[in-house]
Formats: structure tokens, C-alpha cells, sequence
């Protein structure tokens, strides 16, 4: 605290402690009938009661103008979606239209669909490693035209695109392929895509122990047998 000396000379006191106070009193002196205050002690007790207002508001004012943190503070941005293999030869867009056509193709329902059995990478594995550099471009090709027509027809990517448009789609891709294999009809891609995830899927683990029998040490073979009495058709 701020200690002062009367002009008459009494001794210092600390400005607003309990002391002070009375010192206050005793200094004072009559003139007459008016009560005299040292002019020296009015201006300190101003400056005190201006100081302590001053510092009052500037400390509301700082703590007023500083954002709270949850306000300021922006959304975090959704997660992007991304393949679920990684990539050797697609593109994004490409990577997530293949495993869109062929969760459409082989979707998941009591047993594993063609996600959950890997037939996305299985389709890369073989377009990159066993087609000829003719029938790779003119499959990248065609999912590239479908992922174009995807987003002429309505406004955004395949991958993007309602369980109805994408069944829209695929089925006026389907409209120009030869009804079978072996007919001698010009390569479709919707077609050849179909073939790949059946056999993709057929030779996973998944799709041969779950969807399809399967015994590690096969006995006798039969041919051609029901499949009534088999139930489900066999992966060896």
C-alpha cells in the first residue's frame, strides 16, 4: 500500500487500512466551523478509488473479450471415404467404384459379400498382372465412362450415388452385353466385371468356406449330383 505524510507533519499511515483511518480523523483541523482535510490526502484517495474503478473494468473487459474456446473452435471435417484395399493401379475414383459395382454385384446378406471376401483387389490383382496392355486400357476406360455417366445422369460420382441410381446404372450397362459368355459378341465391360467378381469371390477364403461347402481333403467325387441334396454348391 501507498504510505503518505500529513503536511503538518503526523507521521506516515497506509492509505485504507483500519489505522489510517483514525490517523484520517486526528489529522484533520478545524477553521472556524468547516472541517479542513489535507489536500494532499484527497488526491491520493481519488487516485486509489480511480485506480482499483480502472482495474476493475479493464479486467472484466479482458476476460469479456476473449472467445470461449468451444465457440471458436470449427466442426472437425467428416472423414473422407477411401478404399478398403490399397491400390496399385486405380485411381481413387476408380478404386471405390470397383468395390461399389461389386458389393452391388455380391452383396452381403447371411453370407459375406464381395467386400468382406476381397473381390475388389482380386479385380486389380488381375487386370494389372494377367490382362494385356490393350484389354487393361479399355477396362480402366470403361469404369472411367461409368463414372462419367454416373455423374452426367446425377450430379455426383458413382461411389456417391443412392442404392437406386446405382442399380439404374448398372442396369443400362448391362442392356448392350451379349446374354452369354461364348456367343462371339463384342467385350463388355459390365460383363467381364460380373465374371471376375464371381470368380474372385469363389476362390476367397470367405466366399468358399461360408458361401460355398468346403472340405480341405475332398472325398469321392460325383459329377453331376442335386443340388437339393447338397444344399449349397461345393468350392472343391
Amino acid at each position: 500500500m501507498t504510505r503518505v505524510k500529513n503536511d503538518d507533519g503526523a507521521p506516515e499511515v497506509a492509505m485504507g487500512s483500519a489505522a489510517g483511518a483514525s490517523l484520517d480523523a486526528a489529522a484533520t483541523k478545524r477553521d472556524g466551523e468547516r472541517l479542513v482535510v489535507s489536500r494532499r490526502r484527497w488526491i491520493l484517495a481519488a487516485s486509489a478509488v480511480l485506480g482499483g474503478s480502472v482495474a476493475v473494468a479493464l479486467a472484466g473487459r479482458s476476460t469479456l473479450s476473449q472467445p470461449s474456446p468451444a465457440a471458436s473452435a470449427p466442426p472437425p471435417p467428416a472423414p473422407a471415404r477411401v478404399p478398403r484395399f490399397q491400390a496399385r493401379l486405380f485411381s481413387l475414383e476408380q478404386a471405390l467404384l470397383v468395390e461399389d459395382l461389386a458389393e452391388h454385384i455380391i452383396p452381403e446378406t447371411d453370407s459375406p459379400g464381395a467386400l468382406s471376401a476381397g473381390v475388389p483387389a482380386y479385380i486389380e490383382d488381375i487386370v494389372l498382372e494377367v490382362y494385356d496392355e490393350a484389354e487393361r486400357r479399355a477396362f480402366l476406360q470403361a469404369l472411367d465412362a461409368t463414372g462419367a455417366e454416373a455423374r452426367a445422369a446425377y450430379g455426383r460420382a458413382f461411389h456417391e450415388c443412392r442404392a437406386d441410381e446405382r442399380e439404374a446404372l448398372v442396369a443400362r450397362g448391362l442392356e448392350g452385353c451379349a446374354p452369354s459368355f461364348d456367343t462371339g459378341e463384342p467385350w463388355c465391360f459390365f460383363q467381364a466385371f460380373r465374371a471376375l467378381c464371381i470368380e474372385g469371390f469363389c476362390q476367397s477364403h470367405l466366399g468358399a468356406t461360408r458361401a460355398l461347402q468346403y472340405e480341405s481333403i475332398p472325398g469321392e467325387y460325383h459329377g453331376c449330383v442335386p443340388l437339393a441334396e447338397v444344399g449349397r454348391a461345393w468350392a472343391t
